[in-house]
């Protein structure tokens, strides 16, 4: 791999944003709206003042962002080469040329951190831990139809990690439903084409149910944690525990995921 590669952003656009194409849609569907989005929220808030350290804070919100999703894009990459048909965007990687990768962009990461005061943070650390944690099983499911929902995670986590620490909460409950249906439900359909899983998908199966609610589940304490409030837990582990309920019956009277 060129020692290029090392430097935060650049492995993302290698590998990536490798074409025009990919530029000019990651330019429309992230890029622009964040930063018309930031721009439009402080002109309301506290007018045009300091408007030129906002955005730099943008882009420094952003750069921590990349080089901690990279890690995921490499983990993910490495393991292609062990799967069939898997897509090799890299090289294989050494065990200590994956470390130098990670340990770069974590200490950039820290840095940042330290930069805009947010070791003291908790949403600061959740939000990231739970990235940690979604790239992580999105990495290891072998359910396709189950990769959908991290999927749909991940979108959703990529668009508003730059911009999250800088909206107040209710400007955030306001964008995250139109986000859903004109980002993230526009880049879920082109991920299932791409896994053919528009032909074929794996939902009344046990697993895909149960794996359903437990995902959903995971990602409604990151919703309490955003919130403050307990509601969004509790409605997941009600529907995680319903789907239980179902499987077990499934199960009890001989009905299996075949």
């Amino acid at each position: 791999m060129s020692p290029l590669l090392f430097i935060p952003f650049l492995y993302f656009q290698q590998t990536r944003l490798n074409n025009r194409k990919a530029w000019v849609f990651h330019a429309v569907y992230e890029w622009l709206p964040a930063f018309f989005i930031v721009s439009i929220y402080y002109y309301y808030t506290s007018g045009f003042d300091l408007i030129g350290i906002r955005i730099i804070n943008l882009l420094l919100y952003y750069l921590a962002f990349v080089a901690f999703y990279e890690i995921g894009y490499l983990v993910n990459d490495q393991l292609a080469h062990r799967e069939i048909g898997g897509r090799k965007r890299s090289d294989r990687l050494s065990v200590a040329q994956i470390g130098l990768f990670i340990v770069i962009r974590i200490s950039l990461f820290i840095g940042i951190t330290i930069y805009l005061h947010h070791q003291d943070v908790l949403l600061w650390w959740g939000w990231y831990a739970s990235l940690a944690i979604l790239f992580t099983l999105h990495n290891s499911i072998r359910l396709l139809s189950l990769k959908v929902i991290t999927f749909c995670y991940l979108a959703m986590v990529r668009f508003f990690s730059p911009i999250f620490m800088i909206l107040t909460l209710s400007a955030l409950e306001e964008l995250l439903f139109p986000v859903f249906l004109n980002y993230v439900l526009f880049r879920l359909f082109i991920y299932m084409d791409s896994k053919n899983l528009l032909q074929s998908f794996e939902r009344k199966t046990n697993s895909y149910r149960v794996g359903f609610y437990l995902l959903n589940f995971g990602f409604s304490n990151l919703l309490t944690l955003l919130y403050q409030s307990w509601v969004p837990a509790g409605i997941g582990l009600y529907y995680l525990l319903g789907a239980m309920l179902f499987a077990l019956r499934r199960s009890f009277i001989g009905l299996t995921d075949k």
